[in-house]
């Protein structure tokens, strides 16, 4: 049978600092840190307990030597040399291992909550939503009042945290960023990706443009499909490190003719007359 040593976890929490003398009827105070590097993460609880023992440090000085000194020398007045040694040895004792009095246990606890913005009067799935036609055209757009209503949405991110948090934006796929304003702040453009920063509760509106790419050409005699989709995501990255996404959906719809009936019969024709039929 071989016992296997218990493994050595580094706590989470630094104390400043590590050691302190109180001196008597004083208060003292500790500093309990919870290092940046600790509170990276997805969300999740962190528990420690620190433990520090109280040792008493004695007032009485003692000598190594066969003599005593300070309050010791008092002693020699009661004229009983066994007392004066065994007060001795106390001492000695007292000074070279400091009695521990009490072991103080301080439970720590920290809630690591990961930064998220909230999308306020979102969709089932939490997406934004494009729906537009392949007939409708895309003038250059810099402006928010130049762009094509079916291209164009505006949706608002709340910082439901009782913190400020600090974040950039960023687009993938056909999509690009408009304006990011709030009541502190307005970018436009390519400026909407420079760090932003929300109080708590405070909330930002964001315009995105759906850039419509062009539709694929037909292959052979294979229709078309009538819809295309298309995919991207707002990427919300955090000062602290974490993401967020947002799924940006568009629809592209292609217009279509449906004849009715769609058989048509003309019967029998003979070679020196027409016929014609309405469709």
């Amino acid at each position: 049978i071989a016992w296997k040593e218990p493994e050595k976890y580094e706590s989470p929490f630094l104390i400043k600092p590590l050691s302190k003398v109180v001196k008597a009827h004083s208060e003292t105070t500790f500093t309990m840190v919870l290092p940046s590097a600790s509170a990276t993460g997805p969300s999740r609880r962190i528990a420690s307990v620190a433990v520090a023992d109280a040792e008493w440090v004695s007032k009485l000085k003692v000598s190594d030597h066969d003599g005593v000194e300070g309050e010791t020398a008092k002693l020699t007045s009661l004229g009983a040399l066994h007392v004066q040694q065994s007060m001795k040895s106390k001492l000695l004792k007292a000074r070279k291992a400091p009695k521990v009095t009490a072991a103080l246990k301080v439970c720590l606890d920290a809630r690591i909550v990961a930064p998220s913005l909230r999308m306020e009067k979102a969709s089932k799935d939490s997406s934004v939503r494009f729906r537009t036609w392949s007939t409708v055209e895309v003038p250059p757009v810099t402006l928010v009042k130049h762009a094509p209503k079916s291209l164009h949405r505006k949706t608002l991110l709340r910082n439901p945290l009782d913190v400020p948090v600090s974040c950039s934006l960023s687009l993938d796929g056909p999509f690009s960023l408009l304006r990011c304003f709030s009541t502190e702040f307005s970018y436009l453009g390519a400026d909407c990706s420079a760090p932003i920063k929300l109080l708590p509760a405070q909330s930002m509106g964001i315009d995105i443009l759906f850039q419509k790419p062009p539709l694929p050409n037909r292959i052979g005699d294979k229709p078309l499909p009538l819809e295309h989709l298309y995919r991207g995501d707002l990427n919300i990255t955090f000062s602290t490190g974490q993401l967020q996404t947002i799924a940006l959906k568009a629809t592209v719809l292609s217009p279509t003719l449906v004849v009715q009936p769609a058989a048509h019969a003309f019967g029998v024709v003979r070679a020196e007359k027409t016929s014609e039929l309405l469709v």
